[in-house]
């Protein structure tokens, strides 16, 4: 669905507007009681142009006199308008060139659009998304809690992971029922082969999907299968049924997002919202239930994630072209693929970069901001394919989480030489 004129205005009351008969001064209070600088012009509700306040002061200083000696027609210009079922790209254009554009519906004002309306829109969306991303990334992590290791499951253990058991139930239901027409009789089927089967079938559809593939439906199916669940729910005492529900709209309003098929409205970002503060009320209680718990070294209950011993980070060497955070970018490439995230504490950090951070690191949360053109730091970090998801200034702790595809080939890779590398 493409994206329209109208989409910009929704939720918007009837625009003001003033008369070309209207005092200047009367106009001028308009525009600051509302905030505006533009008002169209309508006489019998039929569009004549629009007044600005750039247009009224050049129209004082032309006539020399006060506004409150000048009429609205005085300081008129001209509007060309935009229909509300107009292509939203064809109006950018037009607002490359001209401040505000006046959006009708036939002969009907509608509102007027500026570049700063075209700019909150964009980002309103680019926000939903960036929120799904993160609600998918936690949940991702959440069920990654439940297996060995905190690890990526593979092979059979993933197919039977993303298997519901009652599909494992209806595949050997449909065994028994095949057999009773071919045999008239009742079969006798062995667990094993039957279960062995059902693998190799359900892994034909699965061969080209991985852990980190799952869509939003399937991660909710994984997070709250019923074998799994028992494990948070000591944590989490919300039924199951009221969470799906809650994923079930997050769902619906991601492919409203993805495949453009209307407007997210004020409610369905709420949602979104909600949703993504009530997982990371869960992070640290999770973590801490599941035995991520931080050493002086890193992330205690998975230090085997830390690849690289101590030995080889001091023997990391830099060239001329590397900075001081190069041995915190090798740090990370050293970590095993199967894990997804790590935290790291500040003073490991300053272990491997060989002195302390700056103060601004203990202060301000945008020096971890991952940035991928003016700081040295976050360019390690992310060249090495990982992101900060989350700080803990208390604590000093960061988390670091594993970049996706599309962001990772967005960031070209340092050349570290083979001494460099992780093993």
């Amino acid at each position: 669905m493409p994206l329209l004129v109208r989409d910009l205005l929704e939720g918007r009351t009837k625009p003001v507007s003033t008369g070309a008969d209207v005092l200047l001064s009367d106009a001028l209070r308009q525009m600051d009681e509302f905030d505006f600088s533009q008002l169209p012009v309508l006489q019998d509700e039929r569009l004549q142009g629009m007044v600005t306040r750039e247009s009224i002061l050049a129209a004082t200083t032309s006539f020399g006199v006060l506004p409150d000696k000048l009429r609205v027609r005085d300081a008129l210009r001209p509007a060309t308008p935009v229909q509300m079922n107009e292509d939203l790209f064809q109006l950018l254009e037009r607002l490359s060139n001209e401040y505000a554009v006046v959006v009708v519906d036939g002969d009907e004002v509608k509102g007027v659009v500026t570049d700063y309306d075209t700019a909150a829109y964009f980002r309103k969306r680019a926000e939903n998304i960036m929120i799904l991303e993160e609600i998918e990334r936690l949940l991702r992590e959440f069920i990654l809690l439940s297996f060995p290791r905190h690890a990526v499951p593979r092979g059979s253990e993933f197919v039977e992971a993303i298997t519901p058991p009652r599909e494992l139930e209806a595949f050997r239901r449909g065994i028994v029922a095949y057999m009773r027409k071919v045999e008239d009789e009742t079969p006798q089927l062995k667990r094993d082969a039957v279960e062995s089967a059902f693998e190799e079938f359900a892994t034909q559809g699965l061969s080209a999907k991985n852990f980190e593939d799952l869509t939003l439906s399937e991660l909710t199916a994984m997070f709250l299968q019923a074998e799994r669940w028992v494990q948070y729910s000591e944590v989490i005492p919300l039924a199951p049924g009221a969470i799906k529900q809650m994923l079930d709209k997050v769902r619906v309003i991601r492919n409203t997002v993805a495949h453009f098929r209307g407007e997210v409205t004020r409610a369905d970002h709420l949602t979104l919202i909600n949703c993504l503060n009530w997982l990371n009320s869960y992070q640290k209680p999770l973590d801490a239930h599941f035995g991520i718990s931080v050493g002086e070294d890193g992330i205690g209950g998975n230090e085997q994630a830390q690849g690289t011993t101590r030995t080889k980070e001091n023997q990391l060497l830099k060239s001329p072209t590397q900075t001081k955070y190069t041995a915190l970018g090798a740090w990370l490439r050293a970590v095993p693929q199967e894990l997804v995230y790590t935290w790291t504490t500040f003073k490991k950090i300053e272990e491997l970069i060989g002195e302390k951070l700056p103060p601004s690191a203990r202060r301000e949360r945008w020096w971890w901001a991952n940035d991928t053109k003016t700081r040295v730091q976050s360019k390690q970090w992310l060249q090495a394919g990982f992101r900060v998801s989350d700080v803990d200034m208390e604590r000093e702790m960061v988390k670091f989480s594993r970049r996706n595809l599309l962001e990772s080939v967005l960031v070209t890779e340092d050349k570290i030489a083979p001494e460099h590398a992780a093993n």
